[in-house]
């Protein structure tokens, strides 16, 4: 699990808005990580990772979304060794994002 905030501390101009102006729409949201893994049995695992996110100010003050990525892991599968201690493994993963705010 985790938690943060993004917080511009510098921005490019662009079309009729100075840095300052972009920083101030930009607004500071909050971000929050939790994953959830099984592992099967060696060669298997499923997650569910979801991502929240909330602008307490700025441009998308009081809006909020969440994001539920399903994935898949397998792995560690032995190719060989790089040393006599330290093996060389394969690892393959994928995964499906939706997404759904509230709050529009």
């Amino acid at each position: 699990m985790a938690v943060s905030t993004q917080i511009p501390v510098s921005a490019l101009s662009s079309p009729g808005n100075p840095p300052s102006m972009n920083r101030t729409n930009f607004g500071d949201p909050i971000l929050w990580n939790t994953t959830f893994q099984y592992h099967f049995p060696e060669y298997f695992c499923p997650e569910l990772e979801v991502n929240y996110e909330y602008w307490p100010n700025g441009e998308h003050q009081g809006l909020s979304q969440v994001m539920l990525t399903l994935g898949i892991i397998f792995g560690r599968f032995r190719l060989g060794m790089d040393t006599p201690t330290r093996p060389i493994n394969l690892i393959v993963g994928a995964g499906y994002q939706v997404r759904d705010r509230s709050g529009r």
